[in-house]
């Protein structure tokens, strides 16, 4: 299945969260924005271009993980601003994730 590149800003209302599982810990973030292929969030611990992660996605009341890579990732003020492209993820999170961004 193609996966669409649209970004969907997120706020307040939405109810998605996503904790990264890393080598440094489990890190806690404030999503930004997210597609079918990625996403970028605001971490307040910095993570290399190449690294992997482990994210777990909350979503409305489902719970899923998706693995990924970090694209970016820029310091701003004290926090940074990390993106994240998704690598795999099963095909239920797939559909979870896709039927909740086009009800957007």
């Amino acid at each position: 299945m193609t996966r669409s590149s649209t970004r969907y800003g997120i706020d307040q209302d939405d109810k998605i969260a996503i904790v990264l599982k890393t080598p440094k810990g489990m890190l806690n973030t404030s999503v930004i924005d997210i597609s079918e292929n990625g996403t970028a969030v605001i971490c307040d611990t910095e993570l290399k271009a190449g690294a992997k992660v482990t994210l777990i996605v909350y979503l409305d009341d489902d719970v899923f993980e998706i693995e990924g890579g970090v694209v970016y990732s820029n310091e701003e003020k004290k926090d940074f601003r990390i993106g994240i492209r998704f690598k795999s993820m099963t095909e239920s999170s797939q559909k979870t994730l896709a039927s909740y961004l086009h009800n957007k």
